[in-house]
């Protein structure tokens, strides 16, 4: 199997390349009927993360891991404390699914296409953790929350996971 064609990072979650088979979830048995598909069918991360929580049962899906451009950086780079001052919108509510809109979680970055660009937002969070001022990664509804405890704390209606 090429490891190279999956979207999802292997390296950072385990030092050896996934198996090539969707498996049952555990409480089935590993039948041929019951493989969901190749794992390389699964062209994206979040794809394959929702498709993870679904083979063992899960009905909630994950939270927004990776910012859509490096722009959006501004509003850790403009924070007061934990108030956001600018780009503070959510990601699109779905009335389905995530009424109440997803937050935006700082872990990784998409369109990153940029290396000058994306070196001095680099440069920036890198001075504002320096001088203990970086807000928390997560973001939601205009606030900075430290970890997703804290954000279901505050929000406990919100649908998807941290």
């Amino acid at each position: 199997m090429d490891c190279v064609g999956i979207a999802f990072h292997w390296t950072m979650a385990s030092p050896e390349p996934p198996d090539e088979t969707l498996h049952a979830r555990s409480d089935m048995k590993d039948t041929p009927e019951n493989r969901r598909g190749l794992l390389g069918d699964v062209s994206g991360d979040e794809d394959l993360l929702n498709v993870a929580i679904w083979e063992e049962g899960g009905t909630k899906q994950w939270c927004k891991f990776d910012i859509p451009d490096p722009g959006e950086y501004e509003a850790m780079l403009t924070a007061n404390g934990k108030k956001c001052k600018q780009n503070c919108a959510d990601i699109a509510a779905d009335p389905r699914f995530q009424p109440e809109a997803i937050p935006k979680v700082y872990y990784t970055t998409s369109h990153a296409v940029d290396p000058e660009a994306s070196a001095k937002y680099l440069d920036r969070l890198e001075d504002l953790l320096n001088k203990g001022k970086l807000p928390p990664s997560i973001l939601y509804k205009g606030k900075f929350y430290e970890d997703a405890d804290e954000l279901r704390a505050a929000h406990p209606q919100l649908r998807c996971l941290v």
